[in-house]
């Protein structure tokens, strides 16, 4: 448990399962539905219709070692393939699968530091990461595949030995999270979500790699 951590009030708390929490000191303005309208979220960010992610289906004792083991996927595709076909655009308003591996390793040092606040700030609420300028500020396309293999290997390790010291009430800790709307999250939901990220991405940098291929010769 991380010192200093205020300690719920037991009438308002719930399991870290449940992603939503009742917290006295989390009271935003104007706070929205977890509905993402048009996007593949339609079940309140319980899962994604376009993976089939069920955020239910990973306990939070899993997610450590999940995001670890996610990280290698992704060194094996970052070291892997040839740098033209990583730094590729064979795909229509898609990123590159270099630019994939750039966000989810910016992704897990953003949900680091999120999680890290919200352990010892009551309710923080957190902006978007802007993660289409990043591509853009940050020049993800000109990166070296390897440096971001390995920089997402050591984000993912950092993350994962944080959420290890969680006991049960830190996951439940609340937050207000931005996307797909405006709501109060629970860390618990959180680290699920930071799963998806990885999961749901690492589908994308395959489907690209694979359009990015040259075809048989003929």
């Amino acid at each position: 448990m991380w010192p200093g951590v205020p300690r719920p009030d037991a009438r308002t708390s719930r399991a870290a399962d449940d992603g939503v929490l009742a917290w006295p000191a989390c009271h935003p303005r104007e706070i929205e539905p977890g509905s993402a309208g048009a996007s593949p979220y339609r079940h309140g960010m319980d899962r994604c219709d376009e993976c089939a992610y069920r955020y239910d289906g990973v306990a939070v004792t899993e997610i450590p070692d999940l995001l670890v083991a996610l990280a290698g996927d992704y060194r094996v595709r970052l070291r892997g393939a040839p740098s033209t076909q990583l730094r590729a655009h064979p795909l229509a308003a898609t990123w590159s699968a270099l630019e994939y591996g750039c966000h989810v390793r910016d992704v897990l040092g953003v949900q680091h530091e999120r999680i890290r606040r919200a352990q010892v700030e009551d309710c923080p609420e957190f902006e978007p990461m802007g993660r289409d300028e990043r591509v853009t500020r940050d020049r993800y396309n000109r990166q070296a595949p390897h440096t971001v293999a390995d920089e997402l290997g050591s984000a993912a390790a950092s993350l994962a030995e944080t959420l290890r010291h969680l006991d049960d009430r830190a996951w439940q800790r609340p937050c207000v999270y931005s996307w797909p709307a405006r709501s109060r999250r629970t860390i618990a939901w959180m680290a699920r979500h930071t799963v998806h990220e990885a999961i749901h991405h690492r589908r994308d940098v395959d489907r690209v790699l694979a359009a990015a291929r040259p075809g048989p010769s003929r």
